[in-house]
Parts: structure tokens; C-alpha cells; sequence
């Protein structure tokens, strides 16, 4: 495996980068961002597309039609925070996970946002690529084939997750293996890998010290999602003499390894709490899965099937209590229709059963609290029937009923589908009969 360590430097500050989209016919220019290091403690972006992505009537579509809706000529868009306005771009960039990653091979705490996104060599959620200079060829960048290879470097790459943990010196022959992981975002432990069969994959570890089987949770969660009828990604489990490791194909790569643009809901939503209890008006707005569904309505080429997925996907984070339902958890990625670049809500990821009380979400009339009854409070912002929002809870209320089945399949200890009972129960109880759940004829 060639070393696929990115090769640009965490520690300059580039104030101007370019911004290109992958294409199946090559790398196109699409805007320019500047950013202003001089705001003392504070952020400072803006971006324009250029006028050769505005010009270019075969390829050009907006990053986000919300924030960033194309324009007549180049016009500068500001922000002071990039989840504002400029969201789309960063979502190319790391979370959590990919942070640790960078400060434990670099020993630099907080770089720039410039330098992040310059860091990530494309293997960075969605399409967008950035470069220092306005032409980049994707001979530029690190081929798919630098990928560690699952079936031969599994191990060594969850050891490298581990040392990372540890904040231990990194061996040698363990340099580069977490490379794929720098862009890509979340907290918990993982790396960008392929298989020997072309498939690129997001591979979640398991962490030291963990005392659930968070991987295993999330596999559950997922096959019940696909059993209610929602679009999930293919996913695998396997163990690894350091423990479980869930892997799910990345979506936003096609089976031609094509990159997809990708916008994250907190990108669409383009806001910031006005408080960290999300209790005011504007945030029980904002911060809703209604305004979700509203979003659908507004991007998605198919807004009747997303805005009721999004209905069924509130209805399931709520049966299995997973309450870390934010909106960095939620995108929609490129597709097309009638031969224009749309977006369609993305299949279902990072779902865990969680020990919180309250979702992050606005649920329905009584705010975050996670009831079936919440659920069922305001299901005229989805444009659904009382009888269809019904049929939706009643699917996942049979579905997690049964969630015994899942676990098993899942391979979870007694201990761990204790514990998890002892969070789902008071919401949906377990079914008493041992039967097989039916899976969903269609999508939600």
C-alpha cells in the first residue's frame, strides 16, 4: 500500500484556497474562498463561485440552492461561523475524530480551517476538493488504491485508531493507515478503507474502555432501519482481535468510485443555537425535524419520500433512543433529475441507543422528548394523513418490538441487550411472541 498521508502542511495558513468539484469527466473549477486570520478569536470566510462554474450550463448547480444559490456574476458570500452561510464547503472537512487524528500525528492543537480543508486530498466527505492553485487534476491526489486494503491492514489500522487513544507514538509501520480518516466526520474511532472489490468503506472501531458495543448497537439499529423500509447503507460486522468493527459503504461514492456532492442538514439549516438548551422559539423552530422536512420540501427532487423518511427516521431515533440525532447526522447528497443536479435525502447513518433523556431535536408538541406520542403530535408538517403517520409508528414500533432479533443477529451480549432494554422499554415495549419481523415492501 502507497503511503497516502497528505502531503500539504498543518501548519500554514493559507488565506486563499480554490475550490473544485470531482466530475466523471475530470476536476472542475467551481469558487474561490478567502478567509481573514486577522479577527482575533473569532472566524472569518467568504466564498464566490467563479465564472467558469456560472458559465457552464452542463455542469453547474448550486453547492447548497438554500445559502449558496447560483448567481448572474461572482458575488462574495460572508460568514463568521461555518456552519453559516459557507456550510457546504466545510462539510469536506473534519469533525471530532479527525481532529485527534491530526493533532496526534502534527502536535498542533487548533489548525486553520483553510489548512483542514487543504489537508483532506479528497477523501473528505461529498466532491468538493481544495487547492492552493485554481487548476488541480485528480492525478493530483491520492488514487483510491492508497486506501488500506480491509482484507490484508483491518488490524493495523484499528491499532493505529487505538494509539491515537492512547496518545501513544505511532510505530512506523503504522504511519499513513489513518489518513482516510482526517476528513472524514463524527467523534468515535474510524478510517476510510477499500476492498479488494472496489467498495470504499468507512470502518468504525471499537474504542478502548468502551463499555457498550457501540458498533454492534449501530448494526442492530441499522438492519431495523432496513426492516421498516428506510434506504440504508450496506453494512458489515467484524471483529478484529481488538474488538468489533462496523463497517458501512460510503454513499457519497458510486460503484464507479465516482465522488458525490454531499450537504449536511446543519449546512441547509445554516444556524447556530441561540442557547445550548435549544429552549427558545427560533430554536424549537430551527432545530427541528419539521424544519427538516420543510428543507426536503424545498431541495429534494423527491420531497413526499423524503419528508415521510424523515417522519419514519424521527419515529425510529425515538423507539431506539437515539437521542444524538443532530444535524450533522443527517444530508443529502447529489442525484439527478430531469437533467439537473438535485439533492435526495441520504440513507440512514450513525443511529445508537443512547443513555441522554432528551433528543437534540424538536420532536413534536412537547418538545425534544422522545414519546410516541410527541411523535404523533404534529405530523400535518409532513405533509402526511393522520392514518399514514400512524402506519409509519405502528411499522416501527412492530419492527423495534422485536429488536431482540436484531441483537441477536448483531452477536450483543446479555449484558449489553440488558442495558439496552432497560433505555427502549418505557418507549416500546418488547414483543412477547418470538416471531420474525416481516421487512417493509418500500421505502417508508
Amino acid at each position: 500500500m502507497r503511503n497516502s498521508t497528505p502531503s500539504a502542511d498543518a501548519k500554514s495558513v493559507p488565506a486563499r484556497l480554490f475550490v473544485h468539484i470531482d466530475r466523471p469527466d475530470g476536476v472542475h473549477p467551481v469558487g474561490e474562498m478567502r478567509f481573514d486570520s486577522s479577527v482575533v478569536g473569532g472566524f472569518s470566510a467568504k466564498f464566490r463561485y467563479v465564472a467558469e462554474w456560472l458559465a457552464d450550463e452542463a455542469r453547474r448547480f448550486p453547492l447548497d440552492p438554500i445559502n449558496l444559490p447560483l448567481t448572474a456574476s461572482p458575488q462574495w458570500i460572508e460568514t463568521d461561523n461555518k456552519f453559516v452561510s459557507l456550510g457546504a464547503l466545510f462539510d469536506a472537512g473534519p469533525d471530532m475524530w479527525g481532529r485527534q487524528v491530526m493533532r496526534h500525528k502534527t502536535g498542533i492543537a487548533s489548525p486553520a480551517e483553510s489548512a483542514l480543508l487543504l489537508m483532506g486530498r479528497g477523501n473528505g466527505v461529498g466532491a468538493l476538493l481544495f487547492s492552493t492553485r485554481p487548476d488541480l487534476k485528480r492525478s493530483d491526489l491520492p488514487g483510491f488504491d492508497t486506501l488500506p486494503l480491509i482484507e490484508e491492514d483491518l488490524y493495523r489500522v484499528h491499532q493505529a485508531a487505538h494509539n491515537v487513544f492512547a496518545t501513544t507514538p505511532m510505530p512506523e509501520e503504522l504511519q499513513g493507515l489513518l489518513a482516510g480518516s482526517w476528513s472524514i466526520g463524527g467523534a468515535r474511532a474510524k478510517a476510510v478503507m477499500r476492498d479488494r472489490d472496489n467498495g470504499i468503506w468507512i470502518c468504525k472501531f471499537s474504542e478502548p474502555g468502551s463499555t457498550v458495543d457501540r458498533q454492534r448497537v449501530e448494526y442492530a439499529n441499522l438492519r431495523m432501519a432496513a426492516a421498516i423500509g428506510l434506504e440504508v447503507p450496506e453494512v458489515r460486522l467484524v471483529e478484529t482481535d481488538l474488538g468489533s468493527v462496523l463497517q458501512v459503504r460510503r454513499f457519497d461514492r458510486n460503484n464507479d468510485l465516482q465522488r458525490l456532492h454531499y450537504a449536511s442538514a446543519i449546512s441547509l439549516v445554516s444556524a447556530v443555537p441561540e442557547d445550548k438548551r435549544l429552549t427558545s422559539a427560533r430554536d424549537q423552530r430551527v432545530f427541528s425535524y419539521a424544519n427538516l422536512a420543510h428543507i426536503a420540501s424545498t431541495v429534494s427532487s423527491d420531497p413526499i419520500h423524503d419528508r415521510t423518511s424523515i417522519y419514519a427516521r424521527m419515529a425510529l431515533n425515538v423507539a431506539v433512543k437515539n437521542t444524538d440525532d443532530h444535524l450533522k447526522n443527517t444530508g443529502f447528497t447529489e442525484t439527478e433529475s430531469a437533467g439537473l443536479k438535485r439533492l435526495r435525502l441520504s440513507p440512514v447513518f450513525d443511529v445508537v441507543t443512547q443513555a441522554s433523556s432528551h433528543h437534540y431535536l424538536r420532536i413534536g408538541s412537547k418538545g425534544r422528548v422522545g414519546t410516541m406520542e410527541n411523535v404523533l403530535s404534529e405530523f400535518g408538517y409532513f405533509k402526511l394523513t393522520e392514518k399514514g403517520a400512524h402506519n409509519i409508528v405502528a411499522k416501527v414500533v412492530d419492527v423495534v418490538a422485536h429488536r431482540h432479533q436484531f441483537y441477536e443477529e448483531a452477536g450483543l451480549t446479555g449484558r449489553d441487550i440488558d442495558a439496552l432494554n432497560e433505555l427502549i422499554e418505557p418507549i416500546v415495549p418488547a414483543a412477547a411472541d418470538e416471531g420474525e419481523v416481516e421487512p417493509a415492501d418500500s421505502p417508508c
